[in-house]
């Protein structure tokens, strides 16, 4: 409610004060050449979208590591995006103004 209430049409959740995915997406942030995304668990979705990042990550020069992050941590990050089979990849550049 409050991601409508502030003009946002998406919203990253969590649980306590981590962040597991977006409504419909998984969630990951980038610092340096590290993505992180929530690791695997009744929290956040399962799919082939994130089995698919997960090997053309690999596949780059970029580490990708599977922990918990807070939405500061994702305030403060590089770059962040959510993905899902819905979607596609996008930038979230509204998160900066939250």
């Amino acid at each position: 409610m409050e991601a409508i209430s502030a003009g946002k049409d998406d919203a990253w959740l969590g649980t306590e004060e981590y962040v597991a995915e977006s409504t419909a997406a998984n969630a990951y942030i980038v610092t340096g050449r590290t993505i992180a995304s929530h690791p695997l668990s009744n929290d956040v979705l399962h799919g082939i979208t994130r089995a698919s990042l997960t090997r053309l990550i690999t596949a780059t020069e970029f580490t990708l590591g599977e922990r918990k992050f807070t939405i500061d941590e994702a305030k403060s990050a590089d770059e962040d995006f959510a993905a899902s089979f819905s979607r596609r990849a996008e930038d979230t550049p509204e998160r900066r103004s939250a």
